[in-house]
């Protein structure tokens, strides 16, 4: 009678171990991939609340951000193909052109649009225009 107790006492403790072990890792790799996300946010706030300055200083002393330093770190070397409307990313290469005012809704038209290169949809401004927002559209799948 006491071997078949211990039995299912040792069952649930093993369920147990198990159980807290898996809980631990789930909190550890939490704590691993949103840890230095939530270390800069709570280091960013309390900069906020102290009013301290959290631009960052260029090695001659004048101010500039992470991305201005990204953007002037070295002249754009890729020349557009259409200086009126077109896209390029130097980093991964992309020098295309961008068809102007193409509806998703006219499949023929929109296909002849990507062939060329980038489809700009119909519905959204021109990024001349501010504030604004531009879609393009540069992938199409098959049926």
């Amino acid at each position: 009678m006491l071997e078949t107790a211990a039995k299912p006492n040792k069952i649930r403790k093993v369920s147990h171990l198990i159980g807290n072990i898996l809980i631990t890792l789930g909190v550890l790799f939490f704590a691993v991939a949103y840890g230095p996300l939530l270390f800069d946010e709570v280091w960013y706030w309390l900069k906020v609340q102290r009013s301290q300055d959290v631009s960052l200083k260029a090695r001659n002393g004048v101010e500039d951000s992470v991305f201005a330093r990204f953007l002037t770190s070295s002249p754009i070397k890729l020349v557009p193909v259409n200086t009126d409307f077109s896209i390029v990313i130097e980093k991964i290469g992309v020098n295309a052109p961008v068809v102007k005012d193409i509806t998703v809704i006219d499949e023929q038209r929109y296909n002849e649009a990507l062939k060329s290169g980038i489809a700009h949809a119909s519905i959204s401004d021109y990024p001349s225009q501010d504030p604004s927002n531009v879609y393009l559209f540069a992938h199409s799948s098959l049926n």
